[in-house]
């Protein structure tokens, strides 16, 4: 132990509250906000439970994730509010909490829990209020520079996604010599998947696939674990091809993926496409990324509990279709775009994991 430090519980530091019902205290116009076990605000109050400066730690579901709060707020009953006593500074209590791994201290058997004991009980490191802020000072200086890494990769992710999107409208906009025709007219067939429930067989070799399977050009078997045999596919296969561009229609619409053998089957959700030479597949997959697309299935997809986007739409719609050869060249110029866009995405997500990591390396340097 430091000279001068203490090890105490957290319940002799800070006060650990248990959240409340809010729905005596909503209101639409109420000045306070209610936040959710994940720091999420779920509406305003007209009441508040915690003073400025107290932090959030999920008593059910989200339990490793706390938020240092600045304004006065209500806390839900999923959520605890813990608030530094006299001698304790607020933000070294947060950082504390934060520094914790919760998840090890789970009661829950379904649901992560945390139970007030648990965290009350929490041994904490209590050094000087001088060198408590001295602490806070240093961690939010570090933290401050590691969110400066990550908003950097985020803001040029963002500015290449902002190209791209100018790039994609400006290349989509019809020019001379283009024809305007139905998609129906640029196709062998067009249809979608079973509207039923196949016999699945966890031993199956074929994989059911609906729309939320479909992402980026690519079909996501990963993402499913329904599996059909032999007999299920021959029952309901439909003609899918190397021409095929398959598109949810379901729910989120617009995602795109191109068929290459893989065996599957369709759900109702994801429609098939089989172009015709005079439409090149992956022009037809940025005409999906288009404004002009969006604008469409937003005035004609059907309204019912979830969005969908009838097989009579989709072959009625219209799109202008240049030569191929300036669809080569519209594909491959937003191809090397979106390429660009994919590494930044990656370097994101990459990023802000590194980020993560150094703040807990920091946290448990400070605390250990």
């Amino acid at each position: 132990m430091k000279k001068g430090w203490e090890y105490k519980k957290l319940g002799e530091v800070a006060n650990v509250n248990h959240g409340k019902n809010q729905k005596a205290v909503e209101d639409v116009h109420g000045k306070y906000p209610i936040y959710g076990s994940g720091g999420n605000i779920m509406g305003f109050a007209n009441n508040y439970l915690c003073d400025a400066g107290t932090t959030i730690l999920g008593r059910k579901g989200t339990i490793n994730n706390p938020i240092f709060i600045e304004t006065k707020f209500w806390n839900v009953d999923t959520a605890f509010g813990i608030s530094a006593k006299e001698g304790t500074d607020k933000k070294y209590i947060y950082y504390f909490v934060k520094s914790q791994d919760w998840s090890k201290k789970d009661t829950g058997t379904t649901l992560p829990s945390l139970t007030q004991k648990v965290v009350k009980d929490t041994t904490v490191p209590v050094p000087p209020l001088s060198e408590q802020q001295r602490i806070v000072s240093y961690l939010d200086s570090a933290f401050a520079k590691i969110d400066a890494v990550a908003k950097n990769a985020e803001d040029s992710l963002n500015e290449a996604k902002a190209l791209f999107q100018s790039a994609l409208t400006k290349m989509m906009e019809p020019k001379e010599g283009w024809e305007e025709k139905a998609l129906k007219m640029c196709s062998t067939k067009i249809g979608d998947g079973l509207h039923g429930t196949p016999k699945y067989d966890e031993n199956g070799e074929y994989y059911f696939i609906n729309g939320n399977n479909l992402d980026d050009g690519k079909i996501e078997i990963s993402n499913t674990t329904k599996r059909v045999n032999i007999i299920e596919y021959n029952k309901n296969k439909v003609d899918l091809n190397e021409n095929s561009v398959l598109l949810s229609i379901n729910g989120t619409i617009g995602k795109t993926a191109f068929y290459n053998d893989e065996k599957i089957i369709l759900g109702k959700s994801a429609c098939y496409i089989n172009v015709i030479p005079i439409l090149k597949k992956e022009y037809l997959r940025y005409f999906f990324l288009s404004k002009r697309f969006l604008e469409y299935a937003k005035h004609n997809v059907r309204q019912a509990t979830i969005m969908n986007l009838g097989l009579r739409e989709i072959r009625e719609m219209k799109l202008f279709i240049p030569p191929i050869s300036t669809q080569q060249t519209i594909v491959a110029t937003l191809d090397s775009l979106k390429s660009k866009v994919d590494q930044l995405q990656a370097n994101l997500s990459r990023t802000l994991t590194e980020c993560a990591a150094l703040k807990q390396s920091i946290l448990r340097q400070t605390f250990e």
